[in-house]
């Protein structure tokens, strides 16, 4: 009987416990997105936790004034400026460009157009943030267009 309570808990837990829910963007999607969502949500906290936990920690916090918290940054609403950041890095600081040690963000040009969705969409819905389903086929047409991030 308890091993019966306990299968029923644990299922209840997996059904409530998924990437998006409880995200209001992620309640408007349809099911077959939501799925995708999901999958994208997974792979990108794999992606985020070998690429940018060194500098902007496990949850998104940032490093003083260091390296800037992804909690509440405007650029998570800027999702283009997002990929290109991904992609190409900067050349000074975003963050505090007069400090005298300042931290450059290094690009990384390995990374796909669908791993950089995966990426951009598990930081813009992650700690607070709902921004949504980021494609591979937008992140693409931002890549073409990256300038003046500096």
């Amino acid at each position: 009987m308890r091993f019966f309570f306990c299968s029923l808990a644990i299922i209840g837990l997996v059904m409530n416990c998924t990437p998006g829910s409880g995200n209001k963007a992620y309640e408007k999607l349809d099911h077959t997105t939501q799925i995708i969502f999901d999958k994208y949500m997974i792979q990108g906290k794999e992606l985020y936790q070998q690429h940018c936990t060194n500098c902007h920690q496990s949850f998104g916090e940032g490093v003083r004034r260091l390296v800037p918290s992804l909690v509440q940054n405007i650029s998570i609403d800027q999702p283009a400026v997002m990929a290109c950041l991904i992609k190409t890095g900067t050349s000074t600081s975003r963050r505090a460009p007069r400090d005298n040690n300042p931290l450059k963000m290094p690009g990384n040009q390995k990374l796909t157009y669908l791993e950089i969705a995966e990426l951009i969409t598990y930081i813009s819905n992650s700690w607070g943030n709902e921004y949504g389903l980021i494609q591979p086929t937008s992140v693409e047409k931002w890549l073409n267009n990256c300038s003046g991030l500096d």
